[in-house]
């Protein structure tokens, strides 16, 4: 019952007793005065560390606040074990203070310093500890505990693995760990050139997606976000009543193709067809040869680029100066857009990788013409997801998350949403209408409007299991598998819980 007194609002969930149950009650004022300031300023010192810490670095502000929230500090004597290797593993630990070493044996391979964090790959994997963990000097660690690691480091779990991928493997002569490994990472085996390549095409599929990470936590303002519309950025906010679009001249085929980009897009789709013939003019053709980098990270952005010719790959700059690949833009991919939705710094900077054409348009015309339009239409999906019950576990700016990334899809009746036996690339949410699950042409289970389906292909990377058909006109707003598996996966227990009510339907 702390949240209520401690974030001032209402109980979050019912509390019943399972059996007879003696409890201790506090008030609330003896919490507000004696309390709940001691907590909120330990709060406010974990939030602090987390922000140094670099794998949190992408995580939004009131994401690392629920981080903090469930922390716990432990503190080592120099010389005490950690964490044993062998053992199982039940939390991850993030160094706050002092200085630790990784050793298997009698050999040190890996020293840990303030920031630092071990413990991950046995919550990810289940597996026993692959070292033991020793303070070096005295040491104070905050943990986080599998549960919580699980549900709220669950989005990063991609990072952590591929982290793990980048670490130097060991040898079964025993070679050491290279510096920036984690203790579980120890008896990872290495894999041959062969698998690896092909591991690196399937990483560079999955990376391809319609929108960018979200924009960095230090863009954003304190707590869950608002309205973007009600954020402000300098001058970029102030709006000229007497504006009037650019028109560049292009053919008639160009501007249908461009058209049909625009229309995939979550900030375009909604677009009335005057609307979107403003846009298609103001925009410009930029030739970029390769190596051009077109978008500096941490620059004001005065632009958005549509890409109808070659790949641009998206780069962050770590805090240690490194340059790092997280995304790479093919034919069609919008970039650019968020530091312009958000009024916010560009998050990433964008580099072509060869030579390629994009379509550029300005800050003006987007912000008169598309931005009221993507909000409103943002703020329509938020308001369907809230009916969803599978999303009601999630806080709102979660769900916002959500809202950003899915796009509106309509069926005819009669059609085939998804067909039996198909490859699973999208999960699919229920606005309008009715549908049904059919198998060997009959109906094994039905769908109304708040109602999702396809969601365990992607999950299970496994077939369609059963053909899901329209029974009147259809709108759904569907989600691609990437932007599933960050923004959904800590729902997968509730979504595996879905299996056994499938089992049924499909065996009955």
């Amino acid at each position: 019952g702390e949240l209520a007194l401690l974030y001032n609002c209402p109980r979050a969930a019912s509390v019943e007793s399972r059996d007879k149950c003696v409890v201790w009650e506090l008030d609330r004022q003896s919490f507000n005065h004696i309390v709940k300031g001691a907590v909120e300023k330990k709060r406010q010192v974990y939030n602090q560390f987390l922000k140094s810490v670099t794998l949190l670095q992408s995580m939004e502000e009131a994401e690392r606040q629920k981080i903090a929230d469930v922390l716990k500090t432990e503190a080592y004597d120099a010389g005490a074990e950690i964490l044993k290797m062998g053992d199982a593993g039940d939390k991850l630990y993030f160094l706050e203070e002092g200085s630790a070493k990784a050793v298997i044996g009698d050999k040190e391979v890996l020293q840990y310093e303030p920031s630092s964090f071990f413990g991950e790959l046995a919550l990810l994997d289940g597996s026993p500890r692959a070292a033991t963990v020793i303070a070096v000097t005295n040491v104070s660690c905050v943990t986080l505990d599998r549960d919580s690691f699980k549900r709220l480091l669950g989005p990063l779990e991609d990072i952590l693995r591929r982290e793990a991928d980048n670490y130097v493997k060991v040898e079964e002569e025993g070679k050491g760990l290279q510096s920036g490994q984690t203790a579980d990472t120890a008896t990872v085996e290495a894999k041959d050139e062969e698998e690896e390549d092909e591991d690196e095409d399937e990483d560079d599929d999955d990376d391809v997606v319609d929108e960018m990470p979200p924009p960095p936590a230090t863009y954003m303002k304190k707590g869950p976000r608002g309205s973007v519309s009600a954020e402000a950025y300098g001058d970029w906010n102030k709006k000229d009543d007497n504006f009037t679009a650019p028109v560049h001249a292009k053919p008639d085929e160009t501007k249908e193709r461009l058209r049909t980009v625009l229309a995939k897009s979550f900030m375009f789709s909604s677009l009335g067809g005057k609307e979107m013939a403003v846009v298609v003019d103001a925009m410009l053709e930029v030739t970029l040869e390769p190596k051009t980098r077109i978008i500096n990270q941490g620059d004001d952005g005065d632009c958005l680029y549509i890409i109808e010719e070659g790949c641009l790959d998206c780069i962050i700059k770590k805090p240690d100066g490194e340059e790092i690949v997280v995304k790479t833009c093919n034919v069609g991919d919008v970039f650019g857009e968020l530091a312009l939705l958000y009024n916010a710094p560009r998050a990433a900077s964008v580099e072509s990788r060869d030579k390629c054409v994009v379509w550029k348009l300005d800050r003006a015309t987007f912000s008169h013409i598309v931005k009221d339009a993507a909000v409103k239409r943002r703020a329509e999906y938020v308001q369907f997801l809230r009916s969803v019950e599978l999303l009601q576990s999630m806080e709102e700016h979660e769900r916002q998350k959500v809202a950003e990334v899915v796009k509106s899809e309509s069926f005819p009746a009669g059609t085939n949403i998804i067909s039996e036996g198909d490859a699973g690339d999208r999960a699919f949410f229920l606005e309008e209408g009715t549908a049904s699950a059919m198998k060997a042409g009959e109906k094994v289970m039905g769908y109304n409007k708040g109602d999702y389906f396809g969601e365990l292909a992607l999950l299970n990377d496994a077939p369609r299991a059963a053909t899901v058909q329209a029974e009147s006109d259809v709108v759904c707003v569907s989600v691609d598998r990437l932007s599933f598996k960050r923004l959904l996966g800590p729902l997968e227990k509730l979504l595996k819980g879905r299996a056994a009510q499938y089992s049924q339907a499909t065996s009955a």
